[in-house]
């Protein structure tokens, strides 16, 4: 088993096991209103098909002054189809992040400001949330498949690299990935298909850092309590520490497998799903850390857990030393 495979399946299961337990102390909560709680949830198990996704697709990313590829380590056993389909599942699940990230600012920004409230308040408002997801998918998906046809010439010199690395013959199949200039020249099509993926990403990126600004600034300047303030000021915290991870486990890894071979970090480059799997952890972290209810109800949780032991070996301690005619209670033992 190749050491990057191991990488990708060890940590994407202790994001797994702790987007569970961050769903658990979720649904065990009752500081937090319930709308809140909900759209925790089902971020969370977003998170969670996020970290097993990665798991089953085990994807690569090779890349060089050319071009990059996107295959399946794990599906190509299967068929040069099968890693082409895990390649495109990759992309996106990648996409959904930036999008799930936008729901969730803009969400924050209308339950604080009051402003445009009938996004999640009207029947066309959640309509346009649940579709704007599924277009802006889609279009990723369309981006990949009209500029990222698998065939020899969009493939390169990175077969050599794939196959050196990995042991796998790509040929003319079994893979995503542009190949911007050659011999020939420079190929537009692919050149500018990255350059679409990177700018939906990037705008994507921008209007959460553009929306959580704009928080930060409505929180300091507000009219309210200084429960409310501290509330308010509580969510932006969550929001811009959601923006840096999104920034070192998306955008970052984005960026070096489409441009990082122009800029001599190609050897980085299979490393970028490693990083963009700490992603579901880091979430835990933040949310755990961040939100004070979840934190309380997280120490409730371990609290009782280790009471529950401590009982557990009292008992076994009195049950031996009540039964085993060999083990003396130094207390009451004759000097």
């Amino acid at each position: 088993m190749h050491y990057l495979t191991l990488l990708l399946t060890a940590i994407p299961a202790v994001g797994l096991l702790l987007n569970i337990f961050l769903f658990y102390v979720i649904w065990t909560n009752r500081r937090v209103a319930s709308a809140y709680s909900g759209f925790l949830m089902i971020s969370t198990i977003y998170t969670f098909c996020y970290a097993l996704g990665t798991m089953t697709v085990d994807p690569m990313f090779v890349n060089d002054n050319h071009g990059y590829t996107i295959f399946s380590l794990r599906l190509v056993t299967f068929g040069a189809e099968w890693s082409r389909y895990g390649a495109i599942a990759q992309n996106l699940i990648f996409c959904a992040g930036f999008v799930f990230s936008f729901v969730h600012t803009l969400y924050r920004y209308c339950t604080i400001t009051g402003k445009m409230s009938f996004i999640f308040d009207t029947k066309l408002g959640l309509f346009f949330v649940i579709f704007s997801p599924i277009a802006f998918s889609a279009l990723w998906l369309f981006m990949i498949i009209a500029t990222q046809e698998p065939t020899v010439e969009r493939l390169g010199d990175r077969a050599r690299m794939i196959y050196e690395m990995f042991q796998v013959n790509l040929t003319t199949d079994g893979f995503t990935g542009g190949q911007f200039w050659d011999t020939d020249g420079i190929r537009w099509l692919d050149l500018n298909g990255a350059l679409a993926l990177s700018f939906m990403s990037g705008i994507i990126f921008q209007l959460n850092v553009f929306i959580t600004w704009k928080l930060h600034g409505h929180v300091k300047t507000v009219v309210c309590s200084q429960a409310t303030r501290e509330a308010q000021a509580q969510l932006v915290a969550i929001l811009t520490a959601q923006l840096c991870v999104t920034c070192i486990t998306e955008i970052i890894p984005c960026t070096m497998v489409i441009w990082g071979g122009f800029l001599g970090l190609s050897s980085l480059c299979p490393y970028s799903p490693v990083i963009a799997n700490l992603f579901p952890t880091f979430n835990v972290c933040i949310i755990v850390l961040l939100v004070k209810a979840f934190r309380l109800r997280t120490l409730e949780i371990f609290s009782f857990c280790i009471k529950i032991k401590a009982k557990e070996t009292f008992h076994s301690a009195y049950s031996i030393t009540s039964i085993n005619p060999f083990v003396v209670d130094k207390g009451n033992a004759p000097q």
